[in-house]
């Protein structure tokens, strides 16, 4: 018995340190993936932006003679960060 609470006295501490080493770890984890989620979000929401502003420009070019088509531009390089950001976040959460 006594043999017994010596080696848990022995390996206690090192067991201690593992776990908080490991508790780490997911806390970093866990905070990678919340804000990787919340980038992926941001960068889907301006991507659809930018698409709704490209087709509003094409739309309204018949009307506007062409000059509306400046609007579909800012639109398609809106859309393109917007996919840009979406895709960067979705990288880092897989392979972080």
């Amino acid at each position: 018995m006594v043999e017994l609470k010596s080696e848990f006295d022995i390996n206690h501490q090192s067991l201690i340190s593992q776990i908080m080493k490991l508790n780490d770890i997911t806390d970093e984890i866990e905070s990678v993936h919340k804000n990787t989620t919340m980038g992926s979000l941001v960068g889907s929401s301006i991507g659809a932006v930018g698409g709704i502003t490209a087709l509003v420009g094409l739309a309204l070019s018949p009307f506007t003679l062409g000059a509306s088509l400046s609007l579909t531009t800012v639109g398609a390089v809106v859309g393109a960060a917007g996919g840009a950001t979406g895709a960067v976040s979705n990288f880092t959460n897989v392979f972080k």
